[in-house]
């Protein structure tokens, strides 16, 4: 399963307020998508509907053309809060995980198998046996990364999980799951942000999610896209002008809201928030 289709999703926690009003979004196999936009405007909550954790009030999410009732078993989920237990070591919040995809692996087996995805993203084997509450935000979410590409998924979640970082440790944690992304060519990526460097930096396919009630409001694919430095998102003549209509598309959603009357926020984002 890598291959998702979002037709006409409706989404609200209650009556009076809709926070997803029919989405419409094809994810082909392979890609890399990130959403964007402003915090609150229900990014994660179409994430957690594509991972079934949520069920839509009207429209459907198809996977390869087939329709789940229940949370898919080829998802991974990387959530902003890391998501391990804490009476638990790293190594073993991991190795759990695994026993229900392979149970017919031993102990040894999966640890091994664990040790070689710390390895892959920058940790240290001591981490193993270490508890949650030892380790720093990073390398809690490097682990929580781990679990989710130890278990192979072909579709792989993230909800913003680098936003609590310091930004040399998030700069590390993009360059890992993008050189990771690339080394497996079929796996499908939706990564949530509300950065659009970012989304610039690691996606194939941008895609900017309006003001709640939230539609999608602009998509962006890169064609044949070249590996970027993090310096060239604000030198690059070609990059700038994407990073330009970006913001433009974002700021203008804000001020069509606020000209209508139904803008709530006591304040707009700069744009390095966006």
């Amino acid at each position: 399963m890598s291959e998702i289709s979002i037709e006409n999703v409706t989404f609200s926690y209650t009556e009076d307020e809709v926070i997803i009003d029919g989405v419409n979004l094809k994810i082909e196999s392979g890609d890399f998508v990130c959403v964007l936009g402003q915090s609150g405007c229900g990014k994660s909550t179409l994430l957690r509907l594509i991972a079934g954790l949520r069920k839509p009030q009207k429209g459907r999410i198809l996977f390869d053309g087939k329709e789940r009732e229940e949370t898919a078993p080829d998802l991974g989920v990387v959530f902003q809060d890391y998501s391990l237990f804490p009476w638990f070591s790293a190594g073993y919040n991991i190795v759990l995980a695994m026993k229900q995809k392979y149970p017919e692996k031993s102990k040894k087996e999966l640890k091994s198998i664990v040790l070689d995805y710390f390895e892959e993203v920058g940790l240290d084997k001591q981490v193993y046996n270490k508890y949650p509450f030892e380790l720093s935000g990073g390398m809690r979410q490097r682990c929580a990364i781990c679990r989710s590409l130890a278990l192979n998924n072909s579709v792989l979640l993230m909800d913003e999980p680098f936003g609590a970082l310091d930004a040399v440790t998030r700069a590390r944690l993009q360059d890992i799951t993008m050189d990771l992304w690339k080394k497996e060519k079929d796996k499908t990526v939706v990564f949530i942000t509300h950065d659009v460097d970012e989304a610039i930096l690691l996606a194939n396919k941008i895609v900017v999610l309006g003001l709640k009630p939230s539609r999608v409001i602009y998509q962006y694919e890169f064609r044949d896209k070249k590996a970027l430095s993090r310096s060239e998102i604000v030198t690059d003549q070609e990059t700038m002008k994407i990073r330009s209509n970006l913001l433009s598309v974002l700021n203008m959603d804000i001020e069509q809201r606020i000209t209508q009357g139904d803008f709530k926020e006591s304040s707009l984002l700069s744009n390095n928030q966006l």
